[in-house]
């Protein structure tokens, strides 16, 4: 029997980095989708606390059950064609989704921002200067 030529077990060991190097990528972009959404949430502030806290329960169920359906019918679609992004795709898509009913229902309840990006300009531009 022959052993394969010097120049095919370089393509494969080319071959096998190219794959893992993608894995890696593909981790990394789910990662970094699920991490701004998670900002994107925090960014909404403390409004399920706060409506909570003025007996508004309601809402924040009906929304959370909206989110809790949004996600399964989005994992149940995307997992099967792209895997694990589709899982994270879904997840940020219904968190995202979550952010701005709470933002939506905390402004109109509270008349006030819950945004904390809003509240933080003043201090930013003081500590500026």
């Amino acid at each position: 029997m022959r052993s394969p030529a010097p120049s095919a077990n370089r393509i494969s060991v080319v071959a096998g980095v190219s794959e893992t190097i993608r894995a890696g990528l593909l981790g990394m972009v789910t990662a970094v989708l699920l991490s701004s959404v998670s900002v994107c949430d925090a960014a909404v502030g403390p409004a399920v606390r706060l409506l909570n806290m003025l007996g508004d329960r309601k809402p924040c169920a009906a929304i959370y059950a909206l989110d809790f359906a949004l996600n399964l019918v989005l994992c149940i679609i995307l997992i099967p064609r792209i895997g694990i992004d589709g899982a994270a795709v879904a997840t940020s898509a219904a968190l995202a989704v979550e952010s701005l009913p709470l933002f939506v229902s905390a402004r109109w309840r509270l008349r006030h921002h819950t945004v904390l990006m809003e509240q933080a300009k003043p201090a930013v531009a003081a500590a500026a200067g």
